[in-house]
């Protein structure tokens, strides 16, 4: 009962913070079998939340997770609820204690669905970190235990944030292929170490093929921003708010890649890609424009931006209403969170502490003061003039965009036009052909 509410209110506390959120292939995940769910780990507590609410086995994840996670009472509470099982920092990376072996044998016997991380990076990043010895440990000491009769199935998962830490940025969730532990049944009887280190490569493969990889940090800039300007000429729906929509992932995958490959083979292309990228977006930055409003996606019309303007009074309604408790949550989480890691986590979880304390005061007064009956339509109001208020900014703010964009300089117009047209060309267009090659052997691409 407990972990069901819980899980409710962090599902809709990730409908605010995400704009949208892509769930791939998760049909895979069987009901009916053990499985170990193994994951990459760029945000913190964060990825456990998303693991918990995005989940359809209707038997709970449970997740292995570092002991500093649940270091003070209320992390210790919230993260049991969430079905965590603490692991010592020295068992991070290294032999996992015999008695948290014994409970995850004895987990997985009974069909459990267990998750593990790889180890997490001190900065997100969009790079696979290396992978934990104790991943291979449980997975083969678990199977081996039952005589590889217990037929545990491995999942990889990719958690592909598009932008860290940013409110309202999507989010992709990316089921890889999955196997049997027991297919290395026979490495293991002859070689224990080499088949914890074929196990480990496997799953690195697998995860990575569903990851948006920047290997080298010093591209890291370059296809971020290239990576912009591609998902600014996607025109992707604000609703469903959740999609199984994988085409966008495979192109960012494509377009990291080939900015991998030019970066190792061509050096001198990789620098004028680089400069005219950067000089595009300096330029947009000197001018005030978005990289949106030179895109070919549709412009809000004159309309639309009445229609934001008229709306303008439930917009205000709505903020004054909602705003103080996120306000607090985001000065609380500057001022508590110094590593990059955790900030979206704080950020989630304030956001619903400090929301929930003001809703109950809030309706406190009215029900103190009138009755019930206000109390309610305090409620309501406040909520649904808060959703609109959500999305409101987002069309408030593309409104405002258009606007600079008319009262742009044509000639400054012009020369951004080109600017971005020369990177498309040098950069997307290749990627759009790839696709389309492969649109025409496999039929699963759409662009």
């Amino acid at each position: 009962m407990l972990y069901t509410l819980i899980k409710s209110i962090i599902s809709l506390a990730l409908r605010v913070y995400f704009r949208k959120v892509h769930v791939l292939n998760q049909e895979l995940v069987s009901d009916d079998k053990p499985a170990l769910i193994i994951s990459n780990h760029p945000g913190s507590i964060l990825d456990i939340i998303i693991l918990t609410v995005f989940q359809k086995s209707k038997k709970a994840y449970h997740f292995l997770v570092p002991a500093e996670y649940m270091d003070t009472p209320l992390k210790k509470w919230f993260l049991g609820c969430l079905k965590c099982i603490p692991i010592s920092k020295q068992e991070v990376g290294n032999e996992l204690s015999e008695g948290n072996l014994i409970t995850c044998r004895e987990f997985l016997k009974n069909n459990g669905k267990l998750v593990l991380f790889i180890e997490q990076q001190e900065v997100p990043v969009k790079r696979l970190a290396k992978i934990d010895n104790h991943i291979a440990e449980v997975a083969f000491d678990s199977e081996a235990s039952f005589g590889f009769n217990l037929g545990i199935e491995v999942f990889p998962v990719a958690l592909n944030y598009a932008y860290f830490n940013m409110f309202r940025s999507d989010l992709t969730i990316a089921h890889g292929s999955n196997f049997k532990v027991a297919d290395f049944k026979e490495l293991y009887s002859s070689n224990k170490a080499e088949a914890l280190e074929t196990f480990s490569a496997n799953i690195e493969r697998r995860i990575k093929a569903e990851m948006v990889i920047i290997e080298d940090e010093s591209h890291e800039i370059v296809t971020e921003r290239l990576l912009t300007i591609n998902r600014n000429d996607c025109e992707i729906p604000v609703f469903p708010w959740k999609s199984n929509e994988q085409d966008a992932l495979r192109f960012e995958q494509i377009i990291a890649g080939l900015a991998k490959n030019i970066g190792a083979t061509s050096k001198s292309r990789f620098e004028v890609l680089t400069e005219k990228t950067n000089n595009y977006f300096e330029k947009l930055t000197a001018t005030g424009l978005n990289d949106k409003d030179l895109s070919d996606i549709p412009h809000y019309s004159f309309f639309s931006i009445l229609l934001v303007v008229l709306t303008a009074p439930v917009f205000l309604m709505g903020w004054l209403l909602n705003s103080m408790p996120l306000w607090i949550s985001h000065f609380y989480t500057k001022a508590k969170v110094n590593q990059m890691q955790y900030y979206s986590t704080v950020s989630v979880l304030s956001g619903i502490g400090f929301y929930f304390l003001y809703i109950l005061t809030l309706i406190s007064i009215p029900l103190l003061i009138s009755g019930a009956m206000e109390a309610a339509i305090v409620f309501f109001v406040t909520i649904i003039t808060g959703c609109f208020a959500l999305y409101y900014q987002e069309w408030g703010k593309g409104s405002l965009e258009t606007m600079k964009y008319w009262m742009a300089k044509s000639e400054t117009i012009e020369l951004l036009k080109n600017q971005r047209k020369e990177i498309i060309e040098m950069m997307i267009n290749p990627v759009k052909e790839s696709l389309k090659v492969e649109e025409k052997v496999t039929g699963n691409i759409h662009i």
